[in-house]
């Protein structure tokens, strides 16, 4: 995501290693441990809940203006 005064023109991944192939559909395990799982799947639906919590106070402050 980008704001009006940003012009993104191209990413770059570097990665320290290149992650091993895997593949939910054969079974195909990834190479993190299960341990990892949780703080993982928390995280990403923490950030969610605070990006949509987000959106929705910017529409209650543009409805008060």
């Amino acid at each position: 995501m980008v704001d009006i005064y940003t012009s993104l023109e191209s990413i770059h991944i570097n990665y320290y290693r290149t992650p091993n192939y895997m593949d939910l559909m054969t079974s195909t395990p990834c190479e993190l441990p299960m341990e990892m799982f949780e703080p993982l799947v928390s995280g990403a639906v923490d950030l969610y809940v605070q990006y949509v919590a987000g959106a929705e106070a910017r529409k209650r402050q543009m409805a008060e203006q």
